[in-house]
């Protein structure tokens, strides 16, 4: 008959193997849960950030193409010799007509160097604005924005298409095409898009170039500042050296900790001698060790603690004495004696 002391000794030998894995996998769950919940920690803040810089980032961004265009009506308005008004009006008009600013802009540069020539009795511009029974030297007197207006007027009163592509061509050259839509707009939608304009907003001159000197120091605080943050990069380059191989050995980590419980997850059957009841036998086992109370053959409590390992043998009631056998079963152990109740 086998002893309870002889039967913990067997359990607690073939167990171990298991309890040790068991244990080393507790420690590396609860370091790598540490890991884990300081990461959250630091993403929730980064997030937090990462809204703030976003939000900023697109007020920042609105008030950049503001001034951006504000800034390029000024300009080209100077560089054309157009009002800033002027330049808004018929800008609002091509686009209203499908032409980009871009487009109008070439062409209004393309009339009015054409035109003054013109108005020298020179360039290829000085037929056509002459077809168009308009005088060369008159118009180039005009504001750029009249001088597109009375050739669009003219150009109304020409009956053939092909002649006003030609035309058009002479004197816009290729945006003349892209821009004949817009020439040939009558004073009353003219007026119209005038009085949208109005509603929407015009800029004045004053406006303009407030926004340009805005935006030449906006783009000089940007060099400024991109200056300022390549030297800090630089000067943190060893500091962010060993923040990048902490990063890339905490990958590594993670990817031992992944191999790890692999691993134990394989071994289990093996440590539980390939049965799915192990778990809940080696349980009771447990409950055994650590002193919970059996029956004994007199039906009184017997109380059990690792101590009774040297104890002297004692007798089990049926229940307990099948339990105890089918744990070593399980665990494919033989028994050193088999274990009988005395009844």
């Amino acid at each position: 008959m086998a002893t309870v002391g002889g039967i913990i000794a067997t359990l607690t030998a073939r167990t171990a193997p298991f309890e040790r894995k068991m244990k080393k996998a507790g420690r590396t769950t609860r370091k790598f849960q540490g890991t884990l919940v300081a990461a959250n920690k630091t993403l929730r803040t980064f997030g937090g950030a990462l809204i703030g810089v976003a939000s900023v980032g697109a007020l920042g961004g609105m008030v950049k193409r503001t001034l951006e265009a504000a800034s390029a009506l000024d300009e080209i308005s100077e560089r054309l010799n157009i009002s800033v008004e002027g330049l808004q009006r018929l800008k609002f008009a091509a686009e209203q007509n499908g032409q980009s600013f871009q487009t109008l802009e070439m062409g209004l540069q393309r009339m009015a160097r054409r035109v003054g020539q013109a108005a020298k009795g020179t360039g290829e511009a000085q037929k056509a604005i002459r077809e168009l029974g308009i005088d060369a030297a008159k118009l180039s007197k005009l504001d750029l924005e009249d001088q597109f207006l009375a050739i669009g007027a003219a150009l109304r009163d020409v009956d053939s298409q092909a002649n006003k592509l030609a035309l058009t061509q002479k004197i816009f050259d290729s945006e003349g095409v892209r821009l004949l839509n817009t020439l040939e707009l009558t004073n009353q939608q003219w007026d119209e898009y005038g009085r949208q304009l109005e509603k929407i907003g015009i800029l004045n001159k004053f406006q303009t170039s407030s926004a340009r000197a805005a935006n030449d120091a906006f783009l000089k605080m940007k060099t400024s500042i991109s200056a300022v943050k390549d030297e800090i990069v630089i000067g943190y380059a060893p500091v962010l050296r060993k923040v990048f191989d902490l990063t890339e050995k905490l990958v590594h980590a993670s990817r031992k900790a992944s191999e790890f419980f692999q691993d134990l997850l394989f071994s289990l059957p093996s440590a539980l001698g390939g049965n799915p009841r192990a778990f809940e036998q080696a349980r009771i086992a447990r409950q055994i060790t650590q002193g919970s109370a059996v029956r004994g053959a007199s039906g009184a409590d017997v109380s059990l603690s690792k101590s009774d390992s040297q104890a002297a043998p004692v007798k089990l009631d049926s229940t307990t004495n099948k339990k105890l056998n089918d744990i070593l079963d399980a665990l494919r152990v033989p028994p050193p004696t088999t274990i009988k109740w005395d009844g």
